[in-house]
């Protein structure tokens, strides 16, 4: 049956790639219409699909554009009848959606896998959206469970559209970013605009690590966008390899300097030996460590790191070595209740509590400069406890699924299910070994 020719409608857009022919156009089809009525019940307009309609000798299939027009507007908007506002943005809409399908006729025919069903596959990713970068980027980070992460995404959005020409403004109390650049479409990313970022990111002087972040932020905003149809392609990055953890480590002599030390700063030595008998967690983890019951010899969490992803169970062995400080610095030994309460205090809700957890941090860092310098080794921070712990471990020649297991990597290195076989006895003899220098100890 021959398709009704669209009486009083202008063509939008149409190509012909070897035979195949893409066509915008209206679908007039009345039960897929939305129709609108005057309060008294006669019809005031119809509003109809916009399709992207491709045909191949006998086979015609459609992508709905998700825009729906009546025929008037629809005539002004296919006669290029409009200068820019909204008209212009209802245009780019349809546009994008055209010229995705163009795209993939091209790649099929140059294949030489070219279907209708095949070039109209596509209909189900495309995501029609008026939204610019910047509106989805923060969407993305609002989006995001943990504070660190909405954190992580909201300073790249920063660096991004500062190096690309935004500016400050004030919003109430608030300073919020302005400028053109804000209104850019995700598909209207540029080499340029990273290039751009790049050349930023060196003049504010941003690390490796920190221009590691930044650019995997916004890698994964891209690969988001490409996964809702939204962005054709993730650009190319050079995603520089962070330096920080290759000499960010205490060796087994320099830690017994740390853990005899008697000076002021004390305690500040004492939390990080803690970090360090604690299979070098972070001080997020170690500050949520409740007490289990009584019998048991071993203190356990899952990392918070890895909770939303691949969440894995860590196991933190009570040796002889830990024991003292559990004694100095920790809570009565009641099941369920915080084992270290003095990190948190009262912090109830997630942003309280890792507020708390940074103080806590830079408190540990500021004291820690002082005892370092008066001990005669390298300003460390608590984070530099996980990389000594792994490193300690590794020297005494222990095994990589074992340290991953230890540690809760889970990179790759650990086979699935691999947690728990290693025996509590065993958790105790690795960590047994945490003071003695492995370079003697092959003596």
């Amino acid at each position: 049956m021959k398709q009704k020719q669209e009486k009083g409608v202008k063509q939008f857009d149409k190509e012909v790639i070897e035979g195949v022919v893409i066509k915008a156009t209206l679908d007039r089809r009345m039960n897929t219409a939305t129709v609108i009525t005057n309060p008294d019940g006669t019809l005031k307009e119809v509003r109809y699909h916009v399709i992207v309609r491709v045909s191949y000798k006998h086979d015609k299939r459609q992508i709905n554009t998700g825009v729906k027009l009546t025929e008037n507007i629809y005539n002004i908007i296919a006669a290029r009848n409009y200068s820019t506002g909204e008209k212009q943005k209802i245009s780019n809409q349809i546009a994008s959606v055209f010229d995705r399908v163009c795209k993939k006729v091209k790649e099929l025919k140059e294949q030489d896998k070219f279907t209708v069903g095949a070039a109209v596959s596509i209909g189900d990713k495309i995501q029609v959206t008026d939204k610019t970068l910047a509106v989805l980027w923060l969407e993305m980070a609002e989006d995001s469970k943990k504070l660190k992460t909405k954190d992580n995404y909201k300073q790249a959005y920063r660096s991004f559209f500062l190096a690309n020409g935004a500016g400050f403004r004030m919003q109430g109390r608030r300073k919020v970013l302005t400028g053109r650049v804000m209104e850019t479409k995700p598909d209207s990313i540029s080499d340029n605009m990273v290039k751009r970022w790049y050349r930023y990111m060196e003049s504010c002087d941003n690390s490796a690590s920190t221009r590691s972040m930044y650019l995997r932020v916004f890698r994964a905003v891209c690969r988001r966008l490409k996964e809702r149809g939204i962005l054709d392609e993730v650009p190319k990055l050079e995603i520089p390899k962070s330096t920080r953890r290759t000499d960010s480590f205490l060796t087994v002599p320099d830690i017994i300097k740390l853990r005899d030390y008697q000076g002021a700063g004390k305690v500040y030595a004492d939390w990080w030996i803690i970090c360090y008998l604690c299979n070098g967690a972070n001080m997020a983890d170690i500050a949520r460590l409740t007490w289990p019951e009584d019998f048991s010899n071993e203190l356990t969490f899952t990392r918070s790191k890895t909770e939303d992803k691949s969440p894995s169970t860590v196991r933190i062995p009570i040796t002889p070595l830990l024991a003292p400080y559990l004694g100095k610095y920790a809570s009565p030994r009641v099941k369920g209740k915080r084992v270290f309460p003095q990190i948190l205090l009262d912090a109830k809700t997630e942003r309280a509590m890792t507020n708390r957890v940074h103080d806590f941090l830079a408190d540990i860092r500021e004291g820690l400069i002082e005892v370092c310098a008066e001990i005669g080794i390298r300003t460390i921070s608590a984070a530099w406890a996980r990389n000594s712990y792994i490193t300690t471990l590794t020297w005494h020649g222990i095994s990589d699924k074992f340290i991953d297991d230890m540690v809760g990597h889970t990179d790759g290195k650990v086979l699935t299910g691999y947690q728990g076989r290693i025996s509590p006895s065993k958790r105790i003899k690795i960590n047994s070994l945490l003071f003695i220098d492995p370079e003697e100890d092959d003596e």
